[in-house]
């Protein structure tokens, strides 16, 4: 049998189709692939330390909301969830499927903790990452438009920032999850670290 060589033009159709199969695999693996699973499980905790955004300025807060007083909660609706890096105990009316949380620290040093739940994973946003609420410790300044409440427990301020649906796949369940944490808000307590 004779070998049949190819033309050029055979051979520079060949190459191309190549190039655009090879482009719209990766165009529909980065739109359509797998997300990153992030979230912790409710009963473990992620306690990474990440640095983000550019420094900003710790500057005293001042303009804070006001601190609601506390609502009347029935005790048997309310669940904890322990907080050790923060030494925090974080209340919320039961009825919301499970959730992770995970410890962050800005660049500036501030510290919080996420709440995120892989059901609010949307794909209107980039990196979604199914937040629904953050309690930042000693708010800044320019922490203070994204909060909803804040409490003071001995010299500590804590503030709840509730962020917006825009990026949800489930508004009922996100607004669900965030309805938990802010009733219960006024139930935050610190940990007792005295016993061992």
């Amino acid at each position: 049998m004779a070998k049949r060589r190819l033309s050029k033009k055979q051979l520079t159709y060949g190459i191309i189709a190549g190039l655009i199969a090879v482009t719209i695999s990766i165009w529909l693996f980065a739109f359509f692939g797998p997300s990153p699973q992030t979230a912790a499980p409710a009963a473990e905790e992620s306690s990474e330390e990440a640095a983000e955004a550019p420094a900003e300025e710790s500057q005293p807060l001042d303009d804070v909301p006001a601190e609601e007083p506390a609502a009347t909660i029935d005790p048997s609706t309310v669940s904890r969830i322990e907080v050790e890096p923060l030494e925090l105990s974080v209340a919320y009316v039961r009825g919301v499927p499970g959730f992770g949380f995970s410890v962050e620290r800005t660049a500036s040093g501030t510290r919080y903790v996420e709440f995120s739940s892989e059901a609010l994973i949307g794909t209107k946003c980039t990196d979604d990452e199914g937040v629904f609420a953050s309690i930042i410790v000693n708010p800044t300044n320019q922490d203070t438009p994204t909060l909803s409440e804040t409490k003071k427990l001995d010299d500590t301020t804590y503030g709840l920032s509730l962020p917006d649906d825009t990026c949800t796949a489930d508004e009922a369940l996100f607004a669900g999850y965030q309805n938990a944490f802010r009733d219960a808000f006024s139930l935050l307590e610190r940990l007792n670290t005295d016993t061992v």
